[in-house]
């Protein structure tokens, strides 16, 4: 069920995980609902916020282990393009979905989701600054390369095209190669 929780999160945000459309996807019989969420639609969102951020930010810290900063801005988009055509564009970020979308049913999230751009932002920065790239000049590329990309999924996803992000892998190598020769 939480599987199709964050499934159903990163194709309709929170407003359209409801507990019917949960027990569709997951094939679950209606009662194991109530006994594993007892808090009902709020605990299934909540939880399966938790659970996504929780796997973006292991996958963050997985490919900035393996990668330089162009490598992970490569395995970042090449993930998403995946994702996108496997899903036929249906389904995106859920940290972006929960980000966009009216929280105060769910106020718990707040600062999960919060932390979890930030800490892909320091996870970049680190990967920039490994590369040779000062810190301020590093946190500032990191912010760039998080928003470009979930900007570029959004962006994709509206398109039905991996064209967007094509372009921001593009010009995201272009500045760090600058970044990386001239790191002021």
């Amino acid at each position: 069920m939480l599987a199709s929780a964050t499934a159903v999160l990163a194709e309709s945000g929170p407003s359209g995980v409801t507990i019917d459309r949960v027990l569709s996807d997951s094939g679950a019989p209606r009662g194991s609902v109530y006994h594993h969420f007892p808090g009902g639609r709020t605990e299934i969102i909540t939880r399966a916020g938790q659970s996504a951020a929780e796997k973006a930010i292991g996958r963050y810290r997985e490919l900035a282990a393996d990668n330089d900063t162009a490598g992970l801005v490569d395995a970042l988009v090449d993930r998403w393009k995946r994702n996108l055509i496997d899903h036929d564009f249906r389904r995106g970020c859920p940290i972006l979905a929960l980000a966009v979308d009216d929280l105060s049913a769910v106020p718990e999230l707040d600062g999960d989701i919060a932390d979890t751009f930030v800490t892909w932002r320091t996870i970049a920065a680190r990967v920039l600054e490994r590369d040779g790239v000062p810190a301020p000049r590093s946190e500032r590329l990191a912010t760039l390369i998080v928003t470009a990309v979930e900007g570029a999924v959004a962006m994709c996803r509206s398109t039905r095209s991996i064209v967007p992000l094509d372009d921001v892998a593009a010009e995201l190598r272009a500045l760090v190669e600058t970044a990386l020769h001239r790191p002021d």
